[in-house]
């Protein structure tokens, strides 16, 4: 095989990942806004915080209903728009983790960080590996950037610990989704030539 030819076929599968792959995105996204929603109901102290604190989910429920309507009416999202929305993620958990603090639960207490994992699995289930440790050290930068900017702060009393932990698994969680996608990727490598 020529590289012109090697390069094509490397274009057409990552056009692939992303045809098939922004399925996992939708998934991913409505998951955190359904388990942000349930975190914040279950913690509610009153109507206004209900109200405050779904507000920032109104961006992500937007976007993603977007995607979700582009997906429908056979209109796929291309690479760019994805890696567009995956920032915004990025961005809205952040600000999820920073602002809402259920039973006052700020900084690397705060048990919203859990809606880091879905959407760094997501992305490195259709992403390759260099651009998924991107997005993932940017996760780990921001949250990192929250724990140490907000209150109680990562204090040497086993929050180090934690805080480690919590990267490791993400990490864990990016590389794991990666490798996944190599053997797919492998599997209908094979299965094309084995159909030649």
């Amino acid at each position: 095989m020529t590289n012109e030819l090697i390069s094509q076929v490397s274009q057409d599968d990552e056009l692939e990942d992303v045809f098939y792959g922004q399925i996992v995105f939708i998934g991913a996204r409505w998951f955190v806004i359904i388990g942000a929603m349930f975190l914040t109901l279950w913690h509610a102290e009153s109507v206004k915080a209900v109200k405050v604190n779904l507000a920032p989910l109104a961006f992500l429920i937007a976007a993603n209903f977007f995607l979700h309507a582009r997906y429908l009416m056979d209109l796929p999202a291309n690479a760019t728009l994805l890696k567009l929305a995956s920032a915004l993620d990025l961005v809205i958990i952040t600000l999820i983790v920073l602002f809402l603090n259920p039973g006052g639960l700020t900084g690397i207490n705060n048990p919203f960080f859990v809606f880091y994992y879905p959407v760094v699995l997501a992305f490195s289930l259709v992403f390759t590996r260099q651009r998924t440790i991107v997005y993932t050290a940017a996760a780990i930068l921001m949250y990192a950037a929250v724990c140490l900017l907000r209150a109680p702060g990562i204090h040497l009393n086993g929050d180090e610990e934690l805080f480690g932990i919590r990267m490791i698994t993400l990490l864990g969680t990016a590389l794991l989704g990666t490798m996944y996608w190599r053997i797919q990727r492998a599997r209908r490598a094979a299965a094309g030539a084995l159909s030649i």
